[in-house]
């Protein structure tokens, strides 16, 4: 078993591949330049990429490169699919929430106040404006593109489909996962769903052989704004951290693009993401609450641990 561990796009990658041949530790080096090659273009947090060039001067047509485009293109069918609870152009409203910084740094006693944004926020399907065509991008003025969750969703896919081709591998971002293939030695991948509330617990536990998993909480990934409860998953109709009685939500799925997009809906607008899950019998979620109750209605053959 081959393990390679780095850091890249604010979290640590894990990759466990199944495969002794020579060229599986290179592919392990091409997967993991992969990964840096996608942060150092779709990146909102760096000055020099490209996605923050285009946001830099929008209301105009931009050369793309093909990761852009593509993550962009799934970013605004994911958008259609869930009639806009999904929005890419949540930028700036996630700057006026205080998210203007990468996230050890959001909060900080020099820089509690977010950067100012210099003109009135669209919102409300201003997605449906953005052109994407061959190697060009269009945005409209007043709009801002985050593709941070999808980007590393996506490269997550990717690198799978990239080590699958040298036996059966596991890829995990930050929790956000895709397995493709069974290890010989373990039959599955082992895999947990911690509980938001308590880190030495895990909801669930079960094998995954091929399919992804993905979880998006406000339970972590939080702060204070102004004297109020401030995250990262903004509602596309107030522009504002949303509000839910969910504390996280986690989706398994065949994609982890697919997973990342429904567990944020999930925390966004419940009810949409159950009947884009109940429509999708691929699919499963666990839905956790507020008051740490476990809800796995929607995909009910998961045994739940109960602590």
């Amino acid at each position: 078993m081959l393990v390679r561990t780095f850091q890249c796009m604010n979290t640590t990658f894990h990759i466990w591949l199944d495969a002794q041949e020579r060229g599986a530790r290179q592919a392990l080096d091409e997967a993991e330049r992969f990964a840096h090659d996608v942060e150092a273009t779709l990146s909102r947090f760096r000055a020099d990429s490209a996605l923050s060039r285009i946001n830099h001067a929008p209301g105009r047509w931009h050369l793309a490169p093909p990761i852009l485009v593509e993550v962009l293109t799934q970013a605004l069918e994911w958008a259609e699919r869930t009639d806009g609870v999904f929005d890419p152009t949540v930028l700036y409203a996630l700057h006026v929430a205080g998210y203007d910084r990468t996230f050890e740094h959001v909060g900080d006693e020099k820089s509690k106040k977010p950067s100012p944004v210099p003109f009135p926020i669209r919102l409300s399907g201003a997605w449906r404006e953005i052109r994407v065509k061959d190697d060009a991008v269009y945005i409209p003025k007043g709009v801002g593109i985050d593709l941070g969750g999808i980007a590393k969703e996506w490269t997550v896919d990717q690198m799978a489909d990239l080590l699958s081709n040298w036996g059966p591998c596991l890829v995990d971002a930050g929790g956000d996962i895709r397995a493709i293939g069974a290890p010989m030695l373990w039959g599955t991948w082992p895999v947990g769903i911690a509980h938001p509330l308590r880190e030495d617990k895990d909801v669930s536990k079960f094998g995954l052989s091929d399919g992804a998993i993905a979880t998006s909480s406000r339970a972590r990934r939080r702060w204070t704004m102004d004297g109020r409860e401030a995250h990262h998953l903004i509602d596309p109709i107030t522009g504002r951290p949303a509000q839910s009685s969910l504390l996280s939500a986690t989706v398994i799925a065949p994609t982890t693009v697919m997973a990342g997009v429904l567990s944020k809906v999930a925390m966004i607008r419940e009810e949409a993401a159950r009947t884009l899950l109940v429509d999708s019998p691929e699919c499963g979620a666990i839905l956790i609450r507020s008051d740490g109750y476990v809800d796995a209605t929607l995909f009910p053959m998961l045994e739940v641990i109960h602590a």
